[in-house]
């Protein structure tokens, strides 16, 4: 199932990954003539299933990956997922 769900996906202009090994979020921008498209995927080895945790639009690509990391973060803790990502730093 997990195997289907990423090879229908398009490829981002940017994508990022927050979590461990086994679970996370990937982070993936979009560049559109009016901004930025986010979509936040969950990646869970440990739950067996991908899926899309959000999407949105914002102006600016700072906007957009601040919004997505964000994001990706709180599901993280949310499921006791440790993550690091320079970006927190």
């Amino acid at each position: 199932m997990a195997d289907e769900f990423w090879d229908n996906q398009p490829e981002p202009d940017r994508e990022e990954y927050v979590g461990d090994e086994d679970d996370g979020c990937y982070v993936q921008l979009f560049e559109y003539a009016d901004g930025y498209h986010v979509r936040v995927l969950v990646d869970s080895c440990t739950g067996n299933f991908a899926d899309v945790l959000t999407t949105f639009s914002r102006p600016s690509l700072a906007d957009a990956l601040r919004d997505g990391m964000y994001a990706a973060a709180n599901w993280c803790s949310e499921n006791a997922v440790s993550f690091e990502h320079e970006f927190f730093n």
